[in-house]
């Protein structure tokens, strides 16, 4: 929007640069987040782990991305890939008896399958959007877990299974969500609004899209 510079703006980008750093000092989730007796996963007090709001705010901008901060986001994110891995679900966040959330990172982005639609209708247009948000962020050819994500996608444009192996529910799905066409009546309209998506994406990334 114009307002990189804005005084709360840089402030935001400085908290994102903190956490990246202060993540390295983790080993293990439960280093900064604790299990209650129900079974929810939340925060600890003061806890300092990148998440959606931290990483989205960094591929939207330009003035951080210093030598010294491009490798710290390769070597945090790689962490903290690390230490998601085996985890399931969201943490949430505890404001004195109630939990909010969750704000939380895909750090699984690297697992989804096209396949998972038929589970989940949702699974598809939650993960583009994730590789959308993130596509910008510079780094993405230079992470394991994040180029086996996109390597994916441009897998699932080339070969046109982005659409060939969509279910009637996750086509609704994208249509809800992430279209643009106004007429999914026309067959051309759906064809183009979803390999758009796809395109721009693997673009934003860096990949070379002439051949697709």
């Amino acid at each position: 929007m114009g307002e990189e510079n804005n005084t709360l703006v840089q402030s935001e980008l400085e908290t994102a640069i903190t956490y990246l750093n202060d993540s390295l000092s983790y080993n293990t989730i439960d280093d900064f987040s604790v299990t209650n007796k129900k079974g929810i996963r939340y925060y600890k007090k003061d806890a300092h782990f990148p998440g959606n709001n931290h990483l989205n705010l960094l591929s939207a901008t330009q003035s951080w991305r210093t030598p010294e901060n491009i490798e710290l986001l390769k070597i945090s994110l790689s962490h903290c890939f690390k230490i998601m891995k085996n985890e399931v679900g969201n943490i949430m966040f505890k404001a004195k008896t109630h939990f909010i959330g969750p704000f939380n990172f895909n750090w699984h982005l690297a697992d989804f399958n096209i396949e998972d639609i038929n589970k989940d209708s949702y699974a598809l247009v939650w993960w583009l959007r994730s590789l959308y948000k993130l596509s910008t962020i510079g780094v993405v050819k230079d992470i394991p877990e994040l180029r086996k994500a996109y390597d994916y996608l441009y897998h699932l444009v080339e070969s046109k299974d982005i659409i060939n192996k969509q279910t009637d529910k996750s086509l609704k799905r994208f249509k809800d969500i992430l279209s643009i066409e106004d007429n999914w009546r026309n067959q051309k309209s759906i064809l183009c609004d979803i390999f758009f998506y796809g395109i721009i994406i693997l673009h934003n990334a860096g990949y070379d899209i002439k051949e697709i």
